[in-house]
C-alpha cells in the first residue's frame, strides 16, 4: 500500500468515526426529547405527578441535565472548520480552502502538485480531522454522562410515584 493510499485509508476511517458520532448524537437528542417531553407533560398534570418536594427537585434535575446534554450534543455536531498547518498555501483537500479557489486555479493547482506535496497536505488534514474528532468525542462523552443522569433521575422519579 502506498503512502497516499494509507493516508486516504486513515481519512476514510476518521470520516466513519465522525459519521457514527453524528448518529449517536441523533440518538441522544431523541432520548432527551422523550425525557423532556415527559417532563413537560408532568408539569401539565401538576400536583398529580409532582406532589412532593423530592419529586420537584428530581424534575428540576431532569430539566437541567437534559438541557446540558442537548447543548453538548449540539456543540459536538457543529462542523469543524479549521485547517491548520498549511500557512504557506491553501489545502487541496479541505473543503473550505477548495471553495476559496477559482475553479480554474484549483484545477491547475491540483494538477501541478507533486505526490510529496499531496502526501504532506493529506497528513496535515488527518491531523486536523483528528483534532476535530477528539473534540467531538469529548463533547459526546459529556452529553452521554448527562443522559445517564437523566435516566437515573427518571428511574428514581418513577419509583417515587409508584411508592406514593
Amino acid at each position: 500500500m502506498s503512502k497516499i493510499e494509507k493516508v486516504k485509508f486513515i481519512i476514510e476511517r476518521l470520516d466513519n468515526y465522525i459519521e457514527s458520532t453524528n448518529s449517536k448524537a441523533n440518538l441522544i437528542l431523541a432520548c432527551n426529547a422523550v425525557i423532556i417531553g415527559g417532563l413537560l407533560t408532568g408539569f401539565a398534570f401538576g400536583d398529580k405527578v409532582c406532589s412532593s418536594s423530592l419529586q420537584k427537585v428530581l424534575l428540576i434535575m431532569l430539566a437541567i441535565s437534559g438541557l446540558i446534554s442537548s447543548i453538548y450534543v449540539v456543540l459536538a455536531i457543529l462542523p469543524f472548520m479549521e485547517s491548520k498547518g498549511m500557512e504557506s498555501q491553501r489545502s487541496l483537500f479541505f473543503f473550505k480552502d477548495i471553495s476559496s479557489y477559482k475553479q480554474e486555479d484549483y484545477i491547475h493547482f491540483l494538477n501541478d502538485q507533486s505526490e510529496s506535496m499531496e502526501l504532506n497536505d493529506l497528513s496535515i488534514q488527518i491531523h486536523n480531522i483528528s483534532r476535530g474528532l477528539t473534540s467531538k468525542f469529548n463533547k459526546m462523552r459529556k452529553a452521554t454522562y448527562y443522559l445517564l443522569v437523566e435516566i437515573f433521575v427518571t428511574t428514581f422519579y418513577i419509583i417515587t410515584i409508584i411508592l406514593k
